[in-house]
């Protein structure tokens, strides 16, 4: 039996500027994640990636809807509340299995100077 695992990736109040930051660093990496896919079976394939080339306008009008969300909070005056939340579960079997385990994240130090955005 498959287990769904539940993870929160985003979850606060936000000012219209800040979800603006961490909302679009979000859908513009999903867009340039499937556009380079797209350009590389292109490129090795002649054709575009099935998966990125449906992928792709969703994720465009996914866009225009958070700018218009982000414009009607930023002109009446509201903060933002944002839950995000990723269900992961296992798909289909893989034929030849990648034998390197996924490394967890370390965290960064304070002199490394890096912002935390979310």
């Amino acid at each position: 039996m498959n287990t769904t695992e539940k993870v929160t990736l985003i979850n606060g109040v936000f000012t219209p500027d800040e979800a603006k930051e961490v909302l679009l660093t979000l859908l513009n990496h999903k867009i340039n994640f499937h556009r380079m896919r797209n350009f590389s079976s292109e490129e090795r394939f002649g054709k575009p990636d099935p998966v990125s080339a449906k992928r792709l306008p969703a994720l465009y009008e996914s866009r225009e809807q958070v700018l218009s969300i982000l414009n009607d909070a930023t002109t009446s005056g509201y903060k933002l509340e944002i839950e995000s939340l990723v269900s992961i579960r296992k798909g289909e079997k893989i034929e030849a299995p990648v034998q390197e385990e996924v490394s967890s994240v370390s965290m960064p130090s304070a002199d490394q100077e890096i912002v935390q955005l979310w």
